[in-house]
C-alpha cells in the first residue's frame, strides 16, 4: 500500500466519522429536533435545521422552532373489550337473566345480540338491557319486543338487537334478560342465548 491510499483513507475516514458525529447530534439526546425559520413576511419562510452541540441558538433573523420526534401522547382511544356468551332457558313470566358482564369503573359502549327459539305455541317475547342492576330489574337501557311464531314456524327464532351507553363510577353491571309474556304450560317454552359486549371508551359524546 502506497503513501497515496494511506492518505486518501484516512481522509474518508475522517469524513464518515465527521458525518456520524453531526447527525448523532440531530435529534439530540432528548429526542428533540431543533430547528429555525427565517423571520420574514414572505408565506413561505426557508428552515433549517439546528445542531445545539455546536450552536445552540438560532442565527440574527432566525426564529426557533422545536418538535419531539416521537410526539406528545394522545388521548387514550377504544382499547379493551369484555366479552360474554351464555344463554338461559325462558319460562313463563318470569324475567330471566341470559348474559351478564362485570366491568371495572369507565366509560362503556354496551351491546348484545339476542337470540330467542320457541318451543311451543306462538306468544310475545321482550328482552332488555340493563346497565344500572342494583338488585332488582328497572328502568332498562334498551329493550326490544317481538311476537314469536308457533314452534317449527318461520317467526319462531327471532333476533334482539340491544345496545346503549354508561359511565360507571364504581364496578357495575351489564345485563341482558328476556321474559316471555304469555301465560303457557308449565316448563320452558323458550330459551335465549346472548354475546354481550362492552367496550372501554375515552369519552362518550
Amino acid at each position: 500500500m502506497n503513501a497515496k491510499s494511506v492518505l486518501i483513507g484516512v481522509i474518508v475516514g475522517g469524513i464518515v466519522v465527521s458525518v456520524a458525529i453531526a447527525l448523532a447530534s440531530i435529534p439530540d439526546s432528548g429526542g428533540v429536533v431543533h430547528a429555525c425559520y427565517q423571520n420574514s413576511k414572505s408565506p413561505n419562510k426557508a428552515i433549517k435545521l439546528l445542531d445545539t452541540a455546536k450552536a445552540p441558538n438560532c442565527p440574527n433573523g432566525w426564529l426557533p422552532l422545536d418538535w419531539s420526534q416521537t410526539g406528545p401522547t394522545g388521548p387514550q382511544g377504544p382499547s379493551d373489550l369484555w366479552n360474554v356468551f351464555s344463554g338461559a332457558a325462558l319460562p313463563a313470566f318470569a324475567e330471566t337473566q341470559v348474559a351478564r358482564l362485570t366491568l371495572p369503573a369507565g366509560r362503556y359502549l354496551v351491546s348484545a345480540h339476542v337470540s330467542v327459539t320457541n318451543y311451543a305455541i306462538s306468544a310475545p317475547m321482550s328482552c332488555h338491557l340493563y346497565v344500572n342492576y342494583n338488585g332488582s330489574f328497572s328502568n332498562p337501557i334498551d329493550q326490544v319486543s317481538e311476537f314469536l311464531g308457533a314452534s317449527g314456524s318461520s317467526g319462531s327464532v327471532v333476533d334482539f338487537p340491544l345496545q346503549g351507553s354508561v359511565l360507571y363510577t364504581a364496578p357495575g353491571y351489564a345485563i341482558v334478560t328476556c321474559e316471555e309474556d304469555q301465560n303457557r304450560p308449565v316448563g320452558d317454552p323458550a330459551g335465549a342465548s346472548a354475546t354481550l359486549d362492552a367496550i372501554a371508551v375515552a369519552t362518550i359524546h
